[in-house]
């Protein structure tokens, strides 16, 4: 399977940034319809990182097993909503925290 692994870091990349920066003006910003505004994007932007991760989990990301393992430890420092606090035991296992 040929992975687009130049598309896939400048997704990453764009989406990271773009979810950071959304974070922070969700954070700062004063007026309660910019705060939703950036919220409403950052699920946008969130979702595109948790996809991201999944492909990591599966290998699928980048060409080699470390660059995934890598790359989903880095994508799993972004904030999602979950019903509880931990990750199930395959994404634990699969970017590298047994």
């Amino acid at each position: 399977m040929n992975i687009p692994a130049r598309l896939n870091v400048l997704l990453l990349a764009v989406a990271a940034a773009s979810s950071a920066a959304l974070l922070w003006l969700a954070s700062h910003a004063g007026a309660p319809w910019l705060q939703l505004a950036a919220a409403l994007a950052f699920s946008f932007t969130a979702n595109t990182l948790f996809s991201l991760m999944h492909e990591s989990v599966h290998g699928l990301l980048l060409p080699g097993a470390r660059a995934n393992r890598w790359a989903g430890r880095f994508l799993k420092t972004f904030p999602r909503r979950r019903r509880n606090n931990q990750s199930p035991p395959r994404v634990r296992y699969a970017i590298g925290w047994t």
